[in-house]
């Protein structure tokens, strides 16, 4: 799947979990959360060469890797200045 889907999959999962929130189903949201998080892992890992090849692990280090390099706090910055 390409980044661009794994972003839009992302999008899906997180408007899921907040309709999940709205109706007070906490178990769904908190899962689809988790997908929404692993699937934004991929698409960024996968736009700054950070192997992920749709394994667990390696999403874990993916992660790490995209933290390290600082831009998960250049995401969540963004998102603040918007919101």
């Amino acid at each position: 799947m390409s980044p661009k889907d794994k972003r839009q999959l992302a999008h899906e999962h997180l408007d899921a979990a907040r309709q999940a929130v709205n109706e007070e189903r906490l178990n769904d949201a908190v899962n689809a959360l988790f997908y929404a998080s692993e699937a934004a892992v991929v698409a960024l890992a996968t736009r700054h060469d950070i192997d992920t090849r749709q394994r667990h692990a390696l999403k874990a280090n993916a992660a790490g890797a995209l933290y390290e390099k600082g831009i998960t706090e250049k995401l969540v910055n963004a998102a603040e200045t918007q919101g």
